[in-house]
């Protein structure tokens, strides 16, 4: 997630998904910023 113009982790519960959607069920707020990548999970 993006917080303040710096990135930070952010362990999230993932709900229902397919392949073009996943459902956060917990670990954010509405309106907060999130980062994604396609294609897998990166981690730097």
């Amino acid at each position: 997630m993006l917080q303040h113009g710096q990135k930070q982790l952010r362990e999230v519960t993932i709900g229902m998904r397919n392949n073009l959607d996943v459902q956060i069920v917990s670990g954010l707020t509405a309106g907060e910023e999130v980062i994604v990548s396609r294609g897998g999970v990166e981690d730097s």
